[in-house]
């Protein structure tokens, strides 16, 4: 069995098994100050072998770097048919880090750890805010959200 973790502006689930994805492979998100809020999907997608038929347990949860963890966990079943496969988990969410710093989202199936995605958050370095072009109005108020980069 296999378990990758993607984390992506945006994502939705097809009936085909498939999965379309808007700026995949975010690893940096920024805000002025804590918390930095971040609106986003983290694709988890389950390969699984022959071998692997049957009920199994996943855990998705996401750490700070001292092991902490920062959001709701999440705790499920999900079943493999004969013949192995895949299953794909959509988790949409909307958080606020609570600190700049690094955090990470580990995925485990039957307690075994398969995968993590790293994200660091932190202030934006000088010139990442874009400016608006010469002849076009600014853009207005960013709201609450970091941005995601």
């Amino acid at each position: 069995m296999k378990a990758r973790l993607l984390l992506a502006e945006a994502a939705t689930t097809h009936p085909d098994g498939t999965i379309s994805m808007l700026r995949a492979g975010i690893t940096n998100v920024w805000g002025e100050k804590p918390p930095v809020n971040m609106q986003a999907s983290l694709v988890t997608r389950i390969e699984a072998d022959l071998g692997d038929v049957g009920q199994h347990q996943i855990e998705i949860m996401c750490m700070d770097e001292d092991g902490k963890e920062v959001m709701p966990k999440l705790d499920g079943q999900f079943q493999v048919a004969r013949g192995g496969g895949h299953n794909n988990i959509l988790l949409n969410f909307g958080f606020g880090f609570p600190s700049f710093g690094q955090f990470t989202f580990v995925v485990r199936v039957d307690h075994v750890q398969y995968d993590t995605w790293t994200l660091r958050v932190s202030v934006a370095p000088p010139g990442a805010i874009q400016q608006p072009l010469p002849g076009h109005p600014p853009a207005g108020p960013e709201g609450p959200e970091g941005q995601i980069h």
